[in-house]
Order: structure tokens, then sequence, then C-alpha cells
């Protein structure tokens, strides 16, 4: 098995502090100052990771403004995705968002009366 690289194991450590919300107060976005890329690649990371359980953890991810496409194709629907996703999505840092994909079961998760 080779050995993780650097990148993977920043990526890792980065997954760790979006679980534990490190920057859910920040005023200025962290993300906002990575390239397109590494942001969709969190999202994807975050949406696999079987610790994550709320979609408001993305917050911060959305909100950079460095987004272009959003696939929520996760195995996981998150316990909040259909209060905040919505919200999310008519924020100022979801305007470049180009690409959005929903899960088919998506659709058929509804929110709790």
């Amino acid at each position: 098995m080779p050995p993780i690289s650097l990148y993977e194991t920043c990526l890792d450590r980065i997954i760790e502090l979006i679980k534990v919300e490190h920057w859910s107060e920040e005023k200025d976005n962290p993300f906002s100052r990575l390239p397109s890329k590494i942001v969709e690649l969190l999202v994807e990371v975050c949406g696999t990771s079987q610790n994550i359980r709320k979609f408001s953890y993305f917050r911060m991810l959305l909100s950079s403004g460095k987004l272009r496409q959003l696939k929520l194709c996760f195995p996981v629907i998150f316990i909040d995705t259909c209060m905040v996703l919505p919200q999310m999505l008519t924020e100022k840092g979801c305007m470049n968002i180009t690409v959005l994909e929903l899960d088919r079961n998506f659709k058929n998760h509804r929110k709790p009366e």
C-alpha cells in the first residue's frame, strides 16, 4: 500500500475539523481562498463520510463562492437537508453553481412535520 500523501493528509484533517464545526462561526470564510476543485472535492468527501450526519456542516463550503458544481448523490440523506439546502442555495456564496444534481432519494425525503 503506497504511503498517504501530504495532500490526502491535509484533506483528512480538514474533514475532521469540519466534523467538529471548527469554522462554523467564521466571518471570513477560509474556503473562499481555495481553488474550486478542492472545495468541490471536500464536499464530495464530506458527503461520503459516515460521521457527518448534518447537511449544515457544509455551510462554510457552500457559502465559499467556489462551488461550480454541487452533486448531492451521497449514500446518506442528512437529517436536515430539506430544511437547510434551499436556504443555502439562495445565499450569495452559491451564485457560481451552474450544475446541481440531486440524488433520486432526495425528492422522496420529506421535511419532518
